[in-house]
């Protein structure tokens, strides 16, 4: 019963996300619901702790700087920021808890179905540029030939693009790793998704599907040629008829960042202005930050910086920086580059399953760069928070450091698994 309860919660975290403050009660929406529900399982279940306690440590370390951040500041800071923050490494917590066999497959049919809710939505608000009531506090609603962008349920076309995108890796996997009629149903979720991704216009989260495909692709040795020969092809266009551009690019950054330089409301000269704002932040309140919410506060007088009333650092790691400290934010970049390297030993050193679940892990860490700077917030949207509880879940699943074997020769009973679940023979070499 326990585990029919587990399965069911974990498919409703892609919808709850989805639905997000209209599916709610005042501040009790259906996420933190779930959540909170899985929390309590995720207690009762009898899984060994000794995995947990770095997560565990983690997260209460963040919370603390977060408090005492927020304690420190001459202003009121955004306590629900961080209260947002706590429901995120909640979920992160019991859903790498309550894993099993069956937790990737049940997130990946929740996802499917949240997509095809939204389907007729985004192409209704990508056809007559109306959009439901929240949508971007309603600034675009009714307002036709103006806003073309969906965001179906989401606020922000940012926000269902970071959504549309990660479901797309965990339905690509599907697809790669099972037969049948289902792998055909996965290949037409992921081209609908594909499709709805490319009505949001989100550039980053785009990019973000291209990084998980070359992720995806550096696990194969052939993929590693294919992914060198693209590189250098796009290294000389980049020196050669690209190189005025390049170029611009750099005179941009220096004039904006350094200089402060206004340079127009378009997206790429904000967004190098929150930049150096945000850097100017970090230097100054290097050690814990400006308090959760601190970016949004300072950001409403920038100073000497245009940021055209954006209030939001669209850049993650800058985000968590800033509102609480260099300390956190460095963590965060170890953490994902040990998950990188690690995530490529056991596409080395194991066979069948486990490799493919990390190709899928490798694929979603690749993406990061991107996604962190697609979306408007880091910390406190659901989708957020189900995204970083998708990473450790895959972190979890590839299995400890000590439990990688030496490689040995495949034997036909490995070659057998690897068919069976889509791998093939397909060493590293």
């Amino acid at each position: 019963m326990t585990r029919i309860l587990i399965r069911v919660l974990v498919a409703l975290l892609p919808l709850t996300v989805l639905f997000g403050t209209y599916a709610a009660v005042g501040p009790l929406t259906s996420f933190r619901a779930v959540v909170a529900v899985l929390a309590v399982v995720a207690l009762a279940k009898g899984t060994s702790w000794p995995r947990q306690w770095p997560l565990i440590i983690v997260g209460a370390a963040w919370v603390v700087v977060g408090v005492v951040s927020g304690l420190v500041v001459s202003w009121t800071p955004a306590w629900g920021d961080l209260a947002n923050l706590v429901v995120g490494l909640v979920l992160v917590w019991a859903l790498s808890r309550v894993r099993s066999d069956d937790t990737l497959g049940d997130l990946t049919v929740g996802w499917e179905v949240a997509i095809l809710i939204s389907l007729p939505i985004a192409v209704w608000e990508h056809r007559t540029t109306r959009h439901l009531p929240q949508f971007i506090d309603g600034l675009w609603r009714g307002r036709p030939l103006v806003y073309p962008l969906p965001g179906t349920f989401f606020p922000n076309p940012n926000y269902y693009a970071l959504f549309l995108v990660l479901g797309l890796g965990l339905i690509v996997w599907h697809a790669m790793v099972t037969g049948g009629w289902q792998r055909w149903c996965h290949v037409v979720m992921a081209l609908a998704s594909v499709y709805l991704l490319w009505l949001t216009g989100s550039k980053l989260c785009l990019m973000g599907a291209l990084l998980m495909a070359i992720g995806a692709a550096l696990t194969w040795k052939y993929g590693r040629m294919a992914v060198g020969v693209v590189a250098v092809v796009v290294a000389v266009l980049a020196l050669g008829p690209g190189r005025a551009r390049l170029l611009s690019a750099c005179n941009d950054v220096v004039a904006v960042v350094m200089h402060h330089a206004n340079l127009g409301s378009h997206s790429w000269p904000v967004r190098l202005s929150l930049l150096g704002f945000g850097l100017h932040i970090i230097g100054t309140h290097p050690l814990l930050g400006v308090g959760p919410g601190g970016f949004a506060h300072l950001a409403r007088h920038p100073g000497v910086y245009s940021l055209h009333h954006k209030t939001n650092p669209h850049n993650g790691l800058i985000h968590v920086a800033c509102d609480y400290g260099v300390v956190v934010a460095a963590v965060l970049v170890v953490a994902w580059v040990w998950g990188i390297v690690r995530g490529f030993q056991r596409c080395a050193h194991h066979p069948g399953h486990t490799r493919q679940i990390a190709r899928l892990y490798i694929a979603m860490m690749f993406a990061v760069p991107a996604l962190m700077m697609a979306n408007s917030v880091f910390v406190g949207p659901n989708v957020v928070a189900l995204w970083m509880a998708v990473l450790v879940l895959l972190d979890t699943m590839v299995g400890p450091q000590e439990n990688v074997k030496p490689k040995r020769p495949m034997t036909v009973a490995d070659r057998a698994t690897n068919r069976v679940v889509g791998g093939g023979d397909d060493r590293l070499g």
